[in-house]
């Protein structure tokens, strides 16, 4: 009987690791041992556009004319340079300061450092934060027939989005023709859309603060995907005051709840490198890290939320699911609301998304056949609701599907339908894995991608877009197959 209950125990112990340790009990902070670092943007190496030779500043010419005409076919609040395909300019710092010189007052020209110090697809400017930000790639070289010709590659966050190819002018100074142009056939024109985040409705420190604000899901996957997410999340914490990395004021201590997930505060980021770009003066913020609640036991990665907290407990800017190596990163920006009004939006959202996803489910399961013994939920992938609300009002809504639906985290426990494959990978023999991606949502309007997966084939899925209609969700296909990142 000993014995029983030590495997239960052990069993216990380990599904609570799985499920990303949700536990309340708060972690002594040791401001001497907080382990980030900080990011900082490089200076450019040339700042007197007088040290270019008179030919490379006829050839910049001819990238300032581009970037022009760029500026008018698809245009964005700021743009990002690479010159590195002009052989003739040894400098991509300087040339891209010469450029942000020329432009200035005119067209916000971004340095490459910069915007990766930030670890963001955005910028801090005197109007705030920007993410309409598009990536610039100028080549020019001699075509066949003799002529010089300029070709710019247009992307977002490493997506292509569109190629302009150009004949310069004998002057350098004009581009004289535009010969072809071609937009991704992934991209449909869309821009980013952002609203600004409300004022803070409270201050202060309390055992309880409630926030809401937006998650910036800005990348490209085989669709664009640039609106925002309703974001929303608890803090229970006070900070350490003192000396750390990059002046900050100190680091939290106590817990944080974001879909009825909680995790703890850590000093130990893993050596996230922290953006003091993102705020005007760090000395005024907080820095605060936690583990994400994982319930994926194939993923080692050692990810964190990073939340940079107003001193007055007003507002919060950080990373969701960041780790050390990552370049840019999902971020959110979120201001102080009351209890009252933060439990109105997450009963709003519980409803709403809930509905949302089960509809997703069905859609992309369609009139499908196949025997399907368990579908596995992974809960933590579902953006926007409580998981205690998500498990219980989910599983009637899909029960079409499967009649056996369970918690993602648990099915890796229980040999009765998981199997360790020769890969070492753990897969379900008689049943699907289920993800759901929510890219956009304002609560009218949303975008989800669904994955069903199995080890027998690349599963199935799609991307879809719902408009709500007061009582339910008006769903529209974007892509009847799953998403994949390119």
């Amino acid at each position: 009987m000993k014995r029983k209950l030590c495997l239960l125990a052990a069993v216990l112990a380990l599904i609570l690791i799985v499920s990303g340790c949700n536990s309340t009990a708060s972690e002594k902070i040791d401001l001497s041992a907080a382990n980030y670092t900080v990011r900082t943007p490089e200076a450019p190496t040339l700042s007197d556009p007088s040290a270019y030779a008179e030919k490379d500043k006829t050839e910049i010419a001819a990238a300032i004319a581009a970037v022009r005409a760029i500026s008018t076919d698809m245009p964005a609040t700021a743009y990002v340079l690479d010159l590195s395909g002009m052989d003739e300019l040894s400098d991509t710092n300087g040339a891209e300061e010469f450029l942000q010189n020329y432009f200035a007052g005119d067209t916000d020209i971004i340095l490459s450092s910069e915007l990766a110090a930030n670890a963001i697809w955005g910028a801090r400017t005197d109007d705030g934060m920007i993410d309409d930000i598009k990536a610039l790639w100028i080549n020019r070289f001699e075509n066949a027939d003799g002529d010089m010709e300029i070709v710019v590659d247009v992307s977002r966050n490493g997506k292509p989005l569109a190629t302009f190819r150009y004949d310069e002018g004998g002057s350098g100074l004009i581009t004289a023709l535009l010969k072809s142009s071609s937009l991704a056939p992934t991209y449909d024109g869309r821009e980013p859309v952002r609203t600004d985040v409300a004022a803070p409705e409270k201050t202060g420190l309390e055992n309880s603060m409630f926030f809401r604000g937006q998650l910036h899901k800005t990348g490209i996957l085989e669709m664009p995907v640039l609106g925002t997410v309703d974001y929303m999340f608890e803090i229970s914490a006070k900070a350490v005051e003192g000396e750390i990395p990059g002046g900050f004021a100190g680091m939290l201590e106590g817990s944080v709840t974001i879909d009825g997930f909680t995790n703890t505060f850590t000093a130990n980021a893993n050596g996230i490198g922290v953006p003091v770009s993102l705020v005007d003066n760090p000395a005024e913020w907080y820095v605060g890290f936690s583990k994400v609640s994982s319930n994926n036991p194939q993923d080692k990665t050692g990810y964190r939320n990073v939340f940079l907290v107003k001193t007055d407990y007003s507002e919060v800017i950080g990373f969701r699911e960041s780790y050390k190596n990552r370049v840019f990163n999902e971020w959110f920006e979120a201001s102080r609301v009351t209890k009252e009004n933060y439990d109105k939006a997450v009963s709003d959202n519980n409803s709403k998304l809930t509905s949302l996803y089960a509809d997703g489910y069905n859609t992309a399961y369609g009139t499908r056949k196949e025997y399907n013994n368990l579908l596995a939920i992974v809960y933590n992938m579902h953006q926007g609701v409580n998981k205690d609300y998500l498990q219980k009002n989910l599983k009637p809504l899909i029960s079409g599907i499967s009649k056996d639906i369970r918690d993602n985290a648990v099915c890796y426990n229980d040999e009765s339908v998981a199997r360790l494959g020769a890969t070492d990978m753990w897969f379900f023999p008689d049943g699907r894995s289920c993800v759901t991606q929510l890219f956009e949502y304002d609560g009218t309007s949303a975008i989800i991608a669904v994955h069903f997966t199995t080890k027998q084939d690349d599963g199935y899925g799609g991307l879809y877009f719902a408009k709500w209609n007061g009582s339910n969700w008006a769903i529209s296909v974007l892509k009847d197959t799953r998403i994949k990142s390119q």
